[in-house]
């Protein structure tokens, strides 16, 4: 049941409906529903048309809100993406390292079930423009998903005595790292010069575990680190994320229509729309609107879900996990703990992690 009565939806009164709208933070139609006489059971069938013009919900995104929650008082129990209101959010992507969006994503009202079901057309909406920062939205929901959309299930910066050159981390602890904590990384790899450089870069630890295109040289770039340091942060990113996951990336590289993962690349959503035909465009538009930042049949790779640690002996050089194996020219073969060619899952593949600090 609802907070604001204990009545279903369609029994309610005008003065319960504006009760319940500024339960949910629209609080500032409340006013619109109170002069319109709004009952529950006529907000029930409205249509977009009829909120606009009604209730006056001119943004998009808070029409999605309604609708959504709407959806929501169907439920007999309330899942845990209700427990995510919009301030959670806000305070969520200042943990991803998005901080510069928490205005839009202010104004939008987006809480949790908005998030979730974000499309593309709603992150132009957003002024999220940077193609990198989609991909960090992306895995950021990804990981938010697999941890049942808990409130606390970032990681942050750590005691020294817990963040040492010899520790070991399971995939999964480095995939829930927030912003602060991958900088606390770079302090414990003698880069503490260029950890200011990932404020509002949107990398987390989803991003070195979950996103294929997301490398060494993806961090540098993000980092601007000088081409002389950019070896000493490969190493100890390799060392991080693995050889599984190393190989997976390579693989991703060599894969037909790859692009590379740059961090200042935009694309307004005005410019998509003015290529090509109007039949493209239209096509284009509708696109937008229906594809998912982070689709809902992603999952998540066993090995993180299993918690996998990539133990690699020092003088074989074989991954005791993977069976993955040190060259002598530095390159990783990868052969599946199964005697395969390789663990595979969706786009990502799979990962492994050895000692790192």
């Amino acid at each position: 049941m609802c907070a604001v009565s204990d009545h279903p939806m369609c029994d309610w009164e005008c003065d319960t409906v504006c009760r319940w709208l500024k339960d949910i933070g629209l609080d500032m139609y409340a006013n619109n529903c109170m002069q319109s006489g709004m009952s529950g059971e006529a907000l029930l069938s409205m249509t977009d048309s009829d909120l606009e013009q009604v209730l006056f919900l001119k943004l998009p995104m808070h029409r999605k809100k309604l609708k959504l929650a709407l959806q929501n008082m169907t439920l007999e129990t309330p899942d845990n993406l209700s427990l995510l209101d919009h301030e959670w959010v806000c305070g969520w992507l200042e943990e991803i390292g998005l901080p510069q969006y928490r205005g839009s994503f202010l104004e939008a009202r987006v809480d949790g079930h908005v998030l979730n079901l974000l499309t593309l057309d709603d992150l132009y909406q957003l002024k999220v423009v940077n193609d990198f920062h989609h991909v960090s939205l992306k895995r950021a929901i990804q990981c938010l998903r697999q941890h049942n959309f808990s409130r606390s299930y970032l990681v942050g910066p750590v005691s020294e005595q817990q963040s040492t050159p010899d520790k070991e981390y399971r995939l999964n602890e480095i995939t829930v790292w927030n912003n602060a904590r991958v900088r606390q990384w770079l302090d414990c790899i003698e880069m503490s010069e260029y950890a200011g450089n990932l404020k509002e870069s949107g990398v987390h630890g989803a991003l070195f575990t979950l996103e294929p295109r997301f490398n060494a040289d993806t961090l540098a770039a993000t980092l601007h680190v000088k081409e002389l340091i950019r070896r000493h942060l490969a190493q100890h990113f390799s060392r991080l994320v693995g050889a599984a996951c190393l190989a997976t990336k390579r693989e991703a590289e060599q894969s037909k229509g790859y692009s590379r993962l740059e961090p200042l690349t935009k694309r307004s959503r005005r410019r998509l729309l003015s290529l090509g035909s109007i039949r493209s465009r239209q096509k284009m538009e509708l696109e937008l609107k229906h594809t998912y930042v982070c689709p809902l049949d992603l999952d998540m790779p066993t090995v993180v879900v299993a918690g996998h640690v990539a133990v690699r002996d020092e003088e074989t050089g074989v991954d005791v996990q993977t069976g993955a194996t040190q060259t002598h020219t530095g390159r990783r073969d990868h052969k599946s703990v199964n005697g395969g060619t390789g663990t595979s899952w969706s786009d990502h593949g799979s990962v492994g992690n050895p000692k790192v600090c």
